[in-house]
């Protein structure tokens, strides 16, 4: 409901327009809610207004007792925002927040960075929002223990960023957890997905194959490309068109590891498209061999090859004595010399570590084992 008045007999300018973040502008009078307190235990939604219109000095108090247009840590219930203006002319907006399921009927990608957080019980899943607009979406996975708070940023690089030699999504997220299993949802735009495509060399990215986009995840250091201190990998990742709103993609990660109360950002990184090699160079491989800096090896694996900078294009695999593979990155145009593949996660035993070019005809298995 909208109240709309004059205040001690002036001429009002206007009339005043308040807009709810996430609504259309341009329609005065016009205010569409947003709820963005989805299933957390503890109260957390907001309500985020913008005024225009009338004469500009605006004052607001909210039913709260609020005096700022912004309002947060919101319980369920109904709010009142009354805005004045210099000339005491005055508009009444009620809101009302509630808990919904996360088919939501409205919502709007956030395009600005910001941080929230939510506490989640076992088999619950919320948005996290930036004021009234979503950033991701958290699935606390049903294992008869809660997740507890989870804190979410919004990231946005003024231009893409390179990782080795692969092109990273200018838009990333970063989490910490107080426990370190659960499902996420990140949300992305159809235009940053072009833009990073046609970084890449593709046309759009329509034009580019799933097999080219994978997720990176970075922990320790300042959490960016140039300084972390760990890096994990998701490399089979699908690109789906989000229901809920025209142009809006997401990527799920089902399954996501942190380190407890530390934080974690993760980035959508794709392959540059391949150039064609020519016949001279796929012939040059009689004098390239590989072999481990160290073996056993306990944290970490080094490569090593005389050819110090030979570059090329393939991938990396670890089986184990079972032929199980436990591990694949892909490598383009990247120096293997002194790579680095974390192996914390494997057990101790006999491995095969495989290293396959496909713009070559080369290929090499080296034994190892992992010690504790």
């Amino acid at each position: 409901m909208i109240i709309y008045s004059n205040g001690s007999g002036q001429e009002c300018l206007g009339p005043l327009s308040i807009f709810v973040e996430g609504a259309e502008m341009g329609f005065p009078l016009h205010v569409e809610y947003l709820n963005s307190n989805i299933f957390c235990i503890q109260n957390n939604a907001s309500i985020s207004v913008e005024i225009t219109g009338g004469n500009p000095n605006y004052s607001c108090q909210w039913s709260t007792g609020d005096t700022l247009p912004n309002i947060n840590n919101l319980e369920p219930g109904n709010y009142t925002l009354t805005v004045t203006d210099a000339a005491l002319c005055s508009q009444v907006v009620e809101i009302e927040i509630t808990l919904a399921t996360p088919d939501l009927p409205q919502i709007v990608l956030a395009t600005e960075e910001g941080c929230n957080d939510c506490t989640l019980a076992d088999n619950q899943n919320t948005y996290l929002f930036i004021g009234a607009e979503y950033m991701v979406q958290v699935f606390d996975l049903p294992d008869q223990k809660d997740l507890g708070t989870i804190e979410t940023c919004l990231h946005f690089d003024t231009e893409t960023v390179r990782h080795l030699d692969h092109l990273l999504l200018q838009r990333s997220w970063s989490f910490r957890s107080s426990r370190n299993k659960a499902k996420v949802y990140l949300f992305t735009t159809l235009d940053e997905l072009n833009t990073l495509a046609q970084e890449a060399g593709y046309q759009n990215f329509e034009a580019v194959d799933m097999d080219e986009f994978s997720l990176v995840k970075f922990d320790g250091g300042n959490l960016t490309p140039d300084n972390y201190e760990k890096v994990n990998y998701q490399l089979t990742v699908d690109i789906i068109p989000f229901p809920l709103e025209s142009e809006v993609y997401y990527v799920e990660i089902p399954n996501i590891l942190f380190e407890e109360n530390a934080w974690s950002r993760i980035y959508l990184q794709i392959d540059s498209e391949p150039t064609s090699t020519s016949t001279t160079e796929t012939l040059l491989n009689e004098d390239l061999s590989f072999y481990l800096q160290t073996n056993p090896v306990n944290s970490t694996l080094t490569l090593r090859t005389d050819l110090i900078d030979h570059k090329g294009l393939g991938s990396i695999a670890i089986y184990n004595k079972l032929g199980q593979k436990v591990h694949l990155e892909k490598f383009r145009n990247e120096i293997l010399n002194q790579k680095e593949i974390i192996v914390n996660d494997l057990v101790a035993g006999v491995y095969i570590l495989y290293i396959e070019y496909t713009d070559r005809k080369f290929s090499q298995a080296i034994k190892f084992v992992k010690i504790d």
